[in-house]
C-alpha cells in the first residue's frame, strides 16, 4: 500500500514538474508578452510622455509623485479589484457555481463601489493638489 502510495506521488511530482517546465517556455505566458508592438509600444511611450510632461509643468516635483503615488494606490488597491471581479463575471469559462445569487449581488455592488472610491480618491488628490492653496493646506495642519 505504501509502494503504491509513493508511486502515486511521484508520478504526480513528475507531471507537475513537466507541466512547470511547459509553463516556463511558453512566451505568452504574461498578457503583455501577447500585445502587437504597434499597440504596446506607443502605450507605454504615452504613460512615460505623461509623468514627464507632468512632472515638467510643476515646481515641485512631489506634486507629481503625489498625483502618481495616489492613482496608483488607488488602482492597485480599489480599482483592479473591483474590475478583474466584475470581468470574472462576464467570463463563460468561469465557475459562477462557487457563490449564491445573493453573495454575487453583494459582492458586485462591493465591486462597483469599490471603483467609484478610486475615482473620488484621484479626484480628491487632484483637487487638493491643484486646487487648494499651501496656506489653507499649512493652517489646517496646525
Amino acid at each position: 500500500m505504501q509502494k503504491h502510495l509513493d508511486n502515486v506521488i511521484e508520478q504526480q511530482a513528475d507531471d507537475g514538474e513537466s507541466k512547470g517546465a511547459k509553463m516556463g517556455q511558453d512566451d505568452h505566458d504574461l498578457p503583455y508578452l501577447s500585445m502587437s508592438d504597434w499597440l504596446y509600444y506607443p502605450f507605454a511611450l504615452l504613460l512615460y510622455g505623461i509623468c514627464t510632461i507632468l512632472s515638467l509643468c510643476t515646481e515641485d516635483i512631489g506634486t507629481t509623485f503625489d498625483l502618481l503615488g495616489a492613482f496608483g494606490f488607488a488602482m492597485a488597491s480599489l480599482g483592479y479589484p473591483g474590475i478583474l471581479y466584475l470581468a470574472l463575471q462576464f467570463n463563460l469559462s468561469a465557475n459562477h457555481e462557487i457563490e449564491t445569487s445573493c453573495q454575487r449581488k453583494c459582492n458586485i455592488f462591493a465591486s462597483c463601489f469599490t471603483i467609484l472610491l478610486c475615482i473620488a480618491n484621484t479626484i480628491l488628490v487632484v483637487y487638493k493638489l491643484f486646487f487648494t492653496s499651501s496656506e489653507e493646506i499649512s493652517s489646517d495642519e496646525l
